[in-house]
């Protein structure tokens, strides 16, 4: 006879059952997580337009990012500011880099900290190519970061999800309710990480990742809920 999860002995249907209540509770935290983490200081939970504020690339060369936010308090005057933007609107000419003005800026505002022995010698303003990368804009350390993040959730998610979708495959559902619901979070999953990339550069993208979180998460919890229904509760009767 075929085995099933309704025929599993007390001490697997206790164990099973507290995987499944951990990845339900595991869940929970992520998803908790995730609606504080885009709605901020807003209390509301976060809509398309947040997600495609937190996935889409404006095309800023990182400088312009700096002397906006964290570097603002160093360009003293409107002047200096000018000179800045000029010196990335241009693509940021040798020529603009080598002026004693621009020096004598670099040297007041910048050398301090990003030199190599400042504080900030990761971005190193002594040398030409450094100031160049950051004063043009380009996708690589907003990829580099992406992929940092997407690579151990991309390995991660699936294998948690395994056992709870491959344990569908040993209850009475008809195979064609097993192939939705054992397929719907795994591909939700890589509906949802590949759309942080393609959302990099179109907005339209965050549609697809919140699809992805949908059925990732809804296909998780009908799963769990199927099984938790399975291991307790079934008494013989078919599902068709």
């Amino acid at each position: 006879m075929k085995f099933q999860l309704h025929h599993a002995s007390l001490s697997l249907k206790v164990a099973f059952s507290l995987f499944l209540g951990s990845m339900l509770f595991g869940l929970f935290l992520a998803e908790a997580y995730l609606v504080l983490r885009l709605s901020g200081s807003e209390s509301k939970v976060p809509g398309v337009k947040k997600v495609q504020e937190h996935f889409f690339v404006k095309k800023h060369p990182l400088l312009r990012i700096a002397i906006d936010g964290s570097m603002k308090e160093y360009v003293e005057t409107q002047e200096e500011r000018q000179m800045l933007l000029d010196f990335m609107e241009k693509k940021a000419p040798k020529e603009m880099y080598e002026e004693e003005k621009f020096k004598e800026f670099l040297e007041y505002s910048c050398i301090d900290c990003h030199s190599p022995d400042g504080e900030a010698s990761f971005a190193d303003s002594t040398k030409f190519e450094n100031l160049k990368e950051v004063a043009i804009f380009t996708y690589r350390p907003y990829l580099k970061k992406r992929l940092r993040i997407a690579h151990p959730h991309m390995l991660a998610i699936p294998l948690l999800l395994l056992p709870i979708v491959l344990a569908l495959a040993f209850t009475p559902l008809t195979e064609k309710w097993k192939l939705v619901w054992m397929s719907l979070p795994l591909i939700g999953v890589l509906l949802d990480i590949s759309f942080w990339f393609v959302t990099m550069v179109y907005p339209w993208g965050a549609y697809f990742i919140m699809l992805g979180g949908a059925m990732t998460i809804g296909g998780a919890l009908c799963a769990i809920g199927l099984n938790l229904y399975y291991l307790w509760f079934y008494k013989g009767a078919k599902l068709e």
